[in-house]
C-alpha cells in the first residue's frame, strides 16, 4: 500500500496558512508532554485509537507523527486500511521537525 508522505517544512506552512489538517502524535504520552507540534492530538501507537477520527471531516488532512517517520507510516497504512484517503506520514517525524529553523514546540502544562 502506497504511503503518502509530507514534510515537516509542508506541515509547518499549512499551520500558519491555517489550513484543515489534523497533526496527530503517535509517540508517547511522555514525549508529547514535553514537546510537540503546535495543536497536535496525542494518540500513542501502542493503544491507537482510530475511533477518535469519526468525527472529522474526511477531506480533512491527517498528518500522522512519530518520532522518525518510520512507526507513521504504519500508522497511514492502517488508517488507509479504514478507509481513510487523506491521511499523509511526516517525512522524518520530530527529529525532522526539530531540525526547522525557528520551528515552534508546544508544551503541555498540568
Amino acid at each position: 500500500m502506497f504511503v503518502k508522505t509530507i514534510t515537516p517544512a509542508e506541515v509547518l506552512a499549512g499551520i500558519q496558512a491555517g489550513d484543515d489538517q489534523v497533526i496527530v502524535d503517535i509517540r508517547d504520552r511522555a514525549s508529547y508532554v514535553v514537546g510537540h507540534i503546535p495543536g497536535a492530538i496525542s494518540n500513542p501507537a501502542d493503544g491507537f485509537d482510530s475511533s477518535m477520527f469519526s468525527s472529522i471531516d474526511p477531506s480533512t488532512l491527517l498528518v500522522i507523527s512519530c518520532y522518525r517517520g518510520v512507526m507513521s507510516k504504519q500508522v497511514v497504512q492502517y488508517l488507509q486500511s479504514q478507509g481513510f484517503e487523506n491521511v499523509v506520514s511526516m517525512k522524518g517525524g520530530m527529529n525532522g521537525w526539530h531540525k526547522l529553523p525557528n520551528a515552534p514546540i508546544e508544551r503541555v502544562t498540568e
